[in-house]
């Protein structure tokens, strides 16, 4: 019996002509039939499906020749030693990619920043990372950036992350040279009078930020802000 077949139902893509005895589930987005294996519908052309294996909770994927990021190809990714370290970035024995586009960092020493979240690490990893030589923010360099020092901030308020060292504060990859990094911090918990200011998540000893912008402070709050952290 032959049927088209609507996978996965509220995509409603069609493949025609699928025997559903030789039909294949392997996960949410990848099926297989006979040996071709098409995600969301799409083949992907030239895949095993007797050894193909789908990322749990991801869009990549690895047979025993290729590495796959949807249906195309990660060029020179060894599916031997590929793993993926946090949704944004991947790395094998040799190389590192950042959504599947290769960075040119060690792969040995490279490692993804992560904020304090150890209940949900897959959601903590930041978009900042470093290998020997460099801190990275998504496929960026930053240049200014202190390796030995540098960390990652997450404002209690929202998904904005800063990452800070010894001398320097960057809010994605941006260096904010107005930012005084020893007094900077996120908006947190202690800090009730910000916390329901909808755009303040940071601040230092001059100014109070939105998403990296400053903000003039008075001396009244800035005397309340210092204070409850026992500056």
């Amino acid at each position: 019996i032959r049927h088209n077949l609507y996978y996965p139902p509220i995509i409603a893509l069609r493949i025609e002509n699928i025997t559903c005895d030789a039909l294949n589930i392997l996960s949410a987005a990848y099926i297989s039939y006979g040996n071709q294996v098409f995600v969301s519908s799409v083949l992907i052309e030239g895949a095993d499906a007797d050894t193909f294996f789908n990322y749990p909770d991801s869009m990549y994927s690895k047979d025993k020749n290729n590495v796959y990021y949807r249906d195309r190809i990660v060029r020179k990714a060894n599916p031997e030693t590929f793993e993926i370290i946090s949704p944004q970035f991947q790395k094998d024995d040799e190389r590192v990619w950042y959504m599947g586009s290769l960075l040119y960092a060690d792969s040995k020493t490279f490692r993804v920043f992560s904020y304090d979240r150890p209940d949900e690490p897959w959601k903590s990893s930041s978009l900042y990372a470093c290998d020997k030589k460099h801190v990275f923010y998504q496929y960026l360099i930053l240049d200014d950036a202190d390796l030995k020092t540098f960390r990652v901030l997450k404002s209690a308020k929202s998904d904005e992350l800063y990452g800070v060292d010894e001398k320097h504060v960057f809010y994605h990859h941006m260096y904010l040279e107005y930012a005084d990094a020893d007094t900077f911090r996120v908006v947190d918990e202690n800090d009730r009078h910000l916390i329901d200011n909808p755009e303040v998540d940071a601040y230092d000893k001059n100014y109070m930020y939105a998403c990296g912008n400053k903000m003039r402070m008075t001396e009244k709050e800035t005397e309340i802000l210092f204070l409850s952290h026992a500056y």
